[in-house]
């Protein structure tokens, strides 16, 4: 994967299926380091997933961790596989957004798998990404974060870069562990 050299305004679709999310690291003057999610996260807890989920006949409950579960087994709402859900409202059809990339401010797209996402927040997954040089580096980097913040799914990242790749990153590993953090997130009590 190269980084994109043309500094044009382009535009990116976005589906969001499964338990990927995706964020755009955008920089600015005012703000020099925010993050837009692309879709909304798989939230079951949202009026729309909620009722497709119960006028289907299945349920939502959560888990000791808050996330929500279809059934009491899957942790979203939109998945590819899962067929013995989708007589419950579980639906392959993704979630679309489109959005414009502007190659001056956007650092990159990053999309993250739910063993990511459950461990880390989003300026944590940003920080992560700019401690590195390459894309490569960073996809690695966030992915071992998480397992670090003991991930018990898999943690899996994809990162696009854009222009302004490189331009306001800290090189510097300023992440740190904390103990207590990770005991008060582990499932396993």
């Amino acid at each position: 994967m190269e980084q994109c050299s043309d500094h044009k305004n382009h535009l990116t679709a976005h589906a969001q299926i499964n338990s990927s999310i995706g964020i755009i690291k955008m920089n600015s003057l005012a703000k020099r380091n925010y993050a837009k999610m692309l879709a909304d996260p798989e939230n079951k807890g949202s009026r729309q997933n909620h009722e497709r989920i119960v006028k289907s006949g299945g349920h939502i409950t959560h888990d000791n961790l808050g996330r929500c579960l279809v059934n009491n087994k899957l942790a979203m709402s939109r998945s590819i596989g899962d067929y013995d859900l989708k007589p419950f409202g579980v639906t392959a059809v993704p979630d679309t957004k489109e959005i414009k990339i502007k190659h001056g401010k956007d650092a990159f797209l990053i999309l993250t798998t739910d063993g990511i996402n459950y461990v880390m927040n989003d300026n944590e997954i940003i920080n992560a990404v700019n401690c590195c040089r390459t894309a490569k580096e960073a996809a690695q980097y966030v992915s071992d974060q998480a397992l670090l913040y003991s991930s018990e799914d898999n943690a899996s990242a994809l990162i696009i870069p854009f222009g302004a790749w490189g331009k306001f990153s800290s090189l510097s590993n300023n992440i740190k562990f904390a103990f207590g953090r990770q005991l008060g997130m582990s499932s396993r009590h």
